[in-house]
């Protein structure tokens, strides 16, 4: 910032936020399949097509990861490389569930951990409390 006020440096600076708030259910429905590397292609086409029809209460993001040597995960998926998507449905659960269907049918589901997330106080989102959502 000291050189930003000396009149250097290639950035500004931020000096104020503005913040609109959304209102958010107690339970949310979670949609974060993670499939095989070799369906990165097919995922990759898909998924935008799927969510350029999407409602804003559906943000999703995209990832690429190894799946870690984790208890709760199957053994036979350790060390698998995998693309993964996370998104969250604010909305009534029973129809966030039927409108996430189409992305966990788009190939093979390697790892499937969506479905409810009753949100509280103490809710993290981690891959243990993912794969215990019913």
């Amino acid at each position: 910032m000291l050189t930003t006020v000396r009149g250097g440096g290639n950035f500004g600076n931020v000096t104020t936020f503005e913040f609109r708030l959304n209102e958010v259910g107690t339970e949310l429905m979670v949609c974060n399949p993670l499939y095989a590397a070799e369906h990165a292609r097919e995922i990759m086409h898909e998924w935008p097509a799927f969510m350029g029809t999407a409602p804003h209460e559906f943000p999703t993001e995209f990832f690429l990861l190894t799946i870690p040597e984790f208890p709760h995960i199957p053994e036979e998926t350790h060390g698998r490389d995998a693309i993964g998507s996370c998104g969250v449905y604010n909305g009534p659960v029973a129809e966030g569930e039927k409108f996430v269907q189409p992305l966990r049918e788009i190939a093979s589901v390697l790892l499937g951990l969506s479905g409810p997330m009753i949100l509280s106080i103490s809710s993290q989102c981690s891959i243990s409390t993912c794969l215990t959502a019913k």
